[in-house]
This record gives C-alpha cells, structure tokens and sequence, in this order.
C-alpha cells in the first residue's frame, strides 16, 4: 500500500465542513495491522439502514464536534490528538462507505442472479 493512495489519506481541519477530499496520509499500515477482525462492523454492515444511518450520523456528529474544537485549540499536544482522532474518523467515514458500497453492489449482483 501506498502513503499516497488517495483513498487511504487522512482528513484535516476543515476537511468535513468543505467537502474537500482527505489529504494524504501519514503512513501506511503494518502487514499484520491488516489481518484484524473488526466484529462491530461485521454486524453493523449486517443490520438494517437505520442502524447504519445512525452511525453515520454519529460519526459526522463527533468529526463536526472536533473540527470546532481544534479550531480554537492553542495546545499543540491537544491540537495533534485532536487531529489524529479527526482523521480516524475521516478515514473511518471513506472506508466504512466504500463497504456499503461493495455490500449493495453485491445484494444488487445477488438478486440478478435470482
């Protein structure tokens, strides 16, 4: 994996009130970082549309949330651990609707084939 796959950047400051896309990030992960099980999302993508729609708009809601405040933050240190957490969540957000994607594309794929 490449830092600057732009499908893997991180979010910034501003990023999410813009609608600007992420910038690149900072790193790439470890091979064995990779190979996690993540079962809250296993199950999430598994629920019905309010479920997820709902944690959308809780994760939309907490960026919004840390945008304003690092906008008024003076501590560098804060300032970082802020930053770092916005573009989890970015990244989180991009990744998370690349998987629905990939979940209707085949719900869609399945029911052709019916």
């Amino acid at each position: 994996m490449e830092t600057n796959d732009p499908k893997l950047a991180a979010f910034r400051v501003g990023d999410l009130q813009r609608r600007k896309g992420a910038r690149d990030a900072a790193a790439s992960p470890k091979a064995g970082e990779l190979l996690r099980s993540y079962s809250f999302l296993e199950k999430l993508l598994e629920s019905d549309e309010a479920a997820v729609e709902q944690f959308q708009g809780l994760c939309q809601s907490t960026c919004r949330s840390l945008d304003a405040s690092l906008r008024h933050q003076e501590d560098p240190r804060l300032a970082a651990m802020g930053q770092a957490a916005l573009a989890a969540y970015g990244q989180s957000l991009k990744l998370f609707a690349e998987l629905l994607e990939i979940k209707y594309t085949r719900l869609n794929e399945q029911a052709g084939q019916r």
